[in-house]
């Protein structure tokens, strides 16, 4: 497992585009290869959260776990 430090949410999205199906984990968060679904622009990085049916953002510095 790799750990890298992403500073904005433009370079999440780049990144999150090329890798999604290796992240398992985002600041604490854990993720599977499509679940929770993730959405990121350029300006805002949200997961769907299950226990509280709703959306919850990310925050930067995002700490990333890739297989």
């Amino acid at each position: 497992m790799k750990t890298l430090v992403i500073n904005t949410e433009k370079e999440l999205k780049t990144f999150v585009n090329e890798n999604r199906k290796n992240i398992t984990n985002i600041n604490g968060v854990e993720f599977g290869e499509l679940y929770p679904m993730m959405e990121v622009s350029n300006k805002h990085a949200t997961y769907y959260d299950v226990e509280t049916q709703g959306n919850k953002f990310l925050y930067c510095p995002f700490n990333v776990t890739t297989k």
